[in-house]
């Protein structure tokens, strides 16, 4: 057993299962209102009376309980305490692992960023939904399927996979799932670029949420609603969204939800600062950002990042052919060899960072040389 399962409780030899199940009624009520901690207490204290009584179904279904809200509270220590105590029960024959199981284990996994093991265990959930034919687990497998592959980008595949639940919710009622699918298939609508889809589908979600309450699919909603809201460039609606899902939200239990948010709100404070700037330089990356033009791939042209380095780095500097010669390519200047290349290399240079109306605005030419614009705004990273 966890140690949280050791920590001071004592059950006596008349103890029932009954009262296992009054813990676990009221470790989902407070589940429900994201109070972690009684939570917590309660479902632990009956995983202690159903392992003594020996219902280990339920035991184990409150194990999944508890490694559910560690892995929401971002507590990596208790979740590999308690995947440990499971697996080491199953090759001891004490507990089998069921469709549930795995999907807990690859939401945990996939919250700890190992997408490798959590698509894996999402495999073996539906493999065992589908033997049993349990049309709850088989859509919950394929809705943690979906968002494992929208987070690797794969967009069109997560939209089948949704596509596939519509069929299985037509046929039966699983509300909070179903709402998860919708918030998953707004998120896929923003990403291929249909962001009014995505908000309609989002708010026809709150309308039903505004009904009947329920605080982890709301928190849920409100930062896919700032994800679209920035998509579309409308940042101050995004940022209102996105804070409005942290005020609703229990920081302490929700850490995993709440990092992901604060994370997109530094981002867009980062987009924004860096939109002041003309051209974004960073010297480990080679893409760099021009105001106008967007991203450039400088992907294995070396010779062009270490010319508009060094321009970028000594802005208002004259380089002689000769210098250019010496500083880019470290070699002595000979006007047959090099003024061709010198030449050729700042108008591909050009080609690529100056504004498409062709005016120069980046790099010039004077009677001793070129030289970088001292009045244009770099952002230089190092």
């Amino acid at each position: 057993m966890t140690d949280i399962l050791r920590q001071g409780w004592d059950l006596s030899e008349n103890s029932t299962l009954t009262m296992g199940r009054s813990f676990k009624q009221l470790g989902e009520l407070y589940w429900d209102r994201l109070d972690f901690a009684p939570a917590i207490d309660n479902f632990a204290k009956a995983a202690t009376v159903f392992y003594n009584e020996v219902d280990l179904d339920s035991y184990l279904e409150c194990q999944l309980r508890l490694l559910r809200m560690f892995a929401e509270k971002d507590d990596r220590e208790q979740v590999l305490r308690i995947q440990q105590t499971l697996e080491q029960q199953l090759s001891a024959g004490k507990i089998k692992f069921n469709a549930m199981t795995y999907y807990i284990f690859s939401l945990c996994s996939s919250y700890f960023n190992d997408k490798f093991k959590a698509m894996d265990f999402i495999e073996r959930s539906l493999e065992l939904a589908l033997k049993s034919d349990n049309k709850v687990d088989i859509c919950r497998a394929i809705l943690g399927r979906s968002y494992l592959l929208f987070a690797e980008g794969k967009v069109n595949e997560a939209l089948n996979e949704v596509t596939n639940l519509k069929v299985f919710f037509q046929v039966i009622a699983i509300p909070r799932m179903e709402l998860s699918t919708q918030i998953l298939l707004a998120r896929i609508y923003q990403k291929l670029g249909q962001t009014q889809k995505a908000l309609d589908t989002l708010w026809g979600s709150y309308e039903y949420l505004n009904k009947h309450k329920n605080l982890f699919l709301l928190v849920h909603l409100f930062y896919a609603l700032g994800v679209v809201h920035e998509a579309r460039g409308e940042n101050e609606l995004a940022k209102t969204h996105l804070n409005m899902a942290k005020s609703f939200c229990p920081v302490n239990n929700l850490k995993h939800f709440v990092k992901q948010v604060d994370a997109k709100l530094t981002e867009m404070d980062r987009v924004e600062q860096e939109s002041d700037f003309d051209i974004i330089f960073d010297t480990n990356n080679p893409v760099i950002v021009e105001a106008e033009r967007g991203q450039i791939d400088f992907k294995n042209q070396f010779v062009l990042m270490d010319l508009l380095r060094l321009f970028i780095e000594n802005p208002g500097v004259v380089y002689s052919k000769e210098s250019l010669v010496k500083e880019v390519w470290d070699q002595n200047y000979d006007p047959r060899v090099h003024d061709n290349k010198i030449y050729v290399t700042i108008k591909r240079l050009r080609k690529l960072i100056e504004p498409l109306t062709g005016e120069s605005k980046y790099i010039f030419r004077s009677r001793e040389g070129y030289f970088f614009n001292k009045r244009v705004k770099v952002c230089l990273k190092k």
